[in-house]
């Protein structure tokens, strides 16, 4: 490999964050065409993604069987289990929920005095979620995806 070149295969990851960019766009304008409450959205945004986020961050830097199927369930986990409690709650945040919401008799769709019960509950519940499914599947495929350890780069002499 000659200066300035980059290695076979970094360009993947451009690739395919580049094929990822279009769907995400679509659902941000989505979201922003149904919803007018850009605080309300903001905040779901970072909710969702820090609760997708800890527990794979976590666990991927400080447990030593953490490996890469174990992470993308995770993530999954967190994101489908937080936006699948989202639609059936009728207040977020104490505003009403009119992005998802559709009217239901569970747990979700509870009012107490005009409140809902169960608001702020998806985002304690999602990384619980994360972690029983983090470590069953680290644990499941230890023999198949192997953890590699990192090994930090030696300075050149």
């Amino acid at each position: 490999m000659q200066s300035g070149e980059t290695p076979r295969g970094s360009d993947q990851l451009l690739k395919w964050t580049r094929i990822f960019a279009i769907p995400i766009a679509l659902t941000g304008i989505f979201f922003a065409l149904k919803d007018s409450q850009s605080g309300i959205l903001l905040v779901l945004a970072l909710d969702v993604s820090l609760a997708r986020l800890l527990v794979p961050l976590t666990l991927g830097l400080f447990w030593p069987k953490s490996n890469t199927a174990a992470v993308l369930t995770g993530i999954i986990a967190v994101a489908s289990t937080r936006l699948i409690m989202f639609a059936p709650t009728p207040q977020v945040y104490g505003r009403d929920n009119t992005t998802l919401y559709f009217p239901n008799d569970t747990i979700f769709g509870n009012l107490v005095d005009g409140i809902s019960t169960f608001d702020g509950l998806p985002t304690l519940i999602s990384p619980i979620i994360c972690l029983v499914s983090y470590m069953a599947l680290a644990y499941a495929t230890q023999r198949t995806s192997v953890p590699e350890p990192v090994v930090a780069p030696q300075p050149a002499d």
